[in-house]
């Protein structure tokens, strides 16, 4: 968070921040959701449309308290088969992390797509589409 600036000057600048990471996306994609991700204030700079009390919980060098909260207890009560979808690049899941997460459930598993960050659908549909799709098939089965 504290990599992420909390506005920009311009739209433009927001646009290109939300760009970054994101290789693949298309730059027409980024320019649609830029008015679900950002709103300009009266001064004329552009924020992100979520509370700055977010962000600022994850500043410093402390954890928020909900952020420390295991729930490994609670994963461990999932009945449905899970699914875990890992983009190669993204920091938000280790494969240590995804292992861990799975082994909690009866029927886990994960699977890393290659050439994607966080958002693995916008950055390879067709990968995300070619994982989820005999997921789906297996578990939809009678």
């Amino acid at each position: 968070m504290e990599a992420t600036p909390p506005a920009f000057p311009s739209w433009e600048e927001a646009i290109a921040f939300s760009a970054r990471g994101r290789a693949n996306l298309p730059a027409a994609t980024l320019q649609e959701w830029a008015p679900y991700t950002f709103r300009r204030l009266p001064d004329g700079t552009v924020t992100w449309k979520h509370d700055p009390l977010l962000r600022e919980e994850w500043l410093g060098p402390d954890l928020p308290p909900r952020a420390k909260t295991h729930l490994w207890n609670e994963l461990q009560q999932v009945q449905c088969p899970l699914l875990l979808i890992r983009g190669q690049t993204s920091h938000q899941l280790s494969p240590e992390l995804c292992e861990r997460m799975v082994g909690c459930v009866r029927d886990g598993q994960w699977v890393e797509i290659p050439n994607t960050g966080h958002f693995v659908h916008h950055d390879d549909l067709d990968a995300f589409l070619a994982a989820v799709t005999p997921f789906l098939a297996r578990v939809a089965a009678p």
